[in-house]
C-alpha cells in the first residue's frame, strides 16, 4: 500500500504460502528462508516489513509528506 501511495510502478507477485510455495528453489534465492514479505529492488533485497517501509519512505517520500509532522 505504502508503494501504491508514494506513486510507485511495482509488480506484485502473490506467494501461495498454504501450497508452501515460500519454498520453492526460485523464492528461496531472492529469500533464503522463504518468509515474506519481500521487496527487491536494484539497490537490493529487504526482507522485514519494518525494513521495507523505512527504506520506502527515506528512498521515494524526500519531502516527507507521509510522515507525521512531528516525525519530520
Amino acid at each position: 500500500l505504502l508503494a501504491l501511495e508514494l506513486g510507485l510502478d511495482i509488480t506484485v507477485h502473490y506467494v501461495d504460502l498454504l501450497s508452501g510455495q515460500q519454498n520453492s528453489p526460485d523464492f528461496r534465492t531472492v529469500r533464503p528462508y522463504g518468509g515474506v514479505p519481500v521487496i527487491r529492488d536494484e539497490e537490493g533485497v529487504l526482507y522485514e516489513s519494518g525494513a521495507i517501509l523505512y527504506a520506502l519512505l527515506d528512498k521515494y517520500d524526500t519531502e516527507h509528506r507521509l510522515l507525521k509532522p512531528e516525525d519530520r
